[in-house]
């Protein structure tokens, strides 16, 4: 039987690099990161929404949790997002394709929020 074996190098020194943080200073990148990462998604998501009477793109909202940040469209003012989203047949029956706004978000700010998290954790490392 074969094995996989995958060596990550330089780990040590990153280790250390976080062992040697100020309590408070990790914490604080970190939410730093969050917010300039979802001002990003968010505008990038406005920009992608398909817009008819305009009512789906102002739905999207940022909202804050504990520890995370959700962007996307707001259930409560454009419930029909989902169906903009994915597709969805028309009560006469044809098929009305998907916009794939949110996916397209997401693939084309997944470097982005890479690269914003990478600066704000090398800036709270020095």
């Amino acid at each position: 039987m074969s094995s996989l074996t995958v060596q990550i190098k330089g780990l040590e020194k990153t280790i250390k690099y976080f062992s040697t943080l100020e309590s408070k200073k990790l914490p604080a990148a970190i939410r730093e990161g969050q917010k300039f990462a979802a001002s990003y998604v968010f505008t990038v998501m406005q920009n992608n929404a398909p817009v008819d009477t305009g009512r789906l793109r102002s739905s999207i909202k940022k909202t804050a949790g504990a520890t995370d940040v959700l962007v996307g469209p707001d259930p409560s003012i454009a419930p029909y997002a989902v169906w903009v989203e994915h597709g969805h047949h028309t009560r006469s029956g044809s098929w009305v394709p998907g916009q794939f706004f949110v996916k397209r978000t997401a693939t084309e700010t997944a470097a982005g929020v890479q690269e914003i998290f990478s600066k704000v954790l090398k800036l709270a490392l020095q």
